[in-house]
């Protein structure tokens, strides 16, 4: 009868090293530093800032209603069986530009 077989190193769910055996986080590497993020010129900021002031001095949408806002019919149907019937302030705002396509 031999003996059952036992290995001499533990077994892990993973290739990765146990967490003891990792080298410490030294910081960020040369390369990772070079692609930080370049600071934002102050008159593209300003501009930023200036389209924003706009975009928020206008008012909400008219739909007071996820369908009037354009919403397929199967998702205001499913809205509606959780309660939710009219959109808030920000949902009125970017709704019809996700529609549209655009970036919000």
């Amino acid at each position: 009868m031999s003996a059952p077989y036992y290995s001499s190193t533990p077994t892990r769910a993973s290739n990765r090293p146990a967490p003891e055996a990792r080298r410490p986080n030294r910081g960020a590497s040369k390369s990772t530093q070079s692609r930080a993020a370049k600071p934002v010129k102050a008159s593209a900021a300003s501009e930023l800032e200036r389209l924003l002031d706009l975009a928020m001095a206008q008012p909400a949408p008219a739909g007071a209603t996820f369908a009037e806002l354009g919403l397929p019919k199967a998702l205001v149907m499913a809205l509606s069986k959780r309660g939710i019937e009219s959109p808030f302030a920000i949902q009125s705002h970017a709704i019809p530009d996700a529609l549209a396509g655009r970036d919000v």
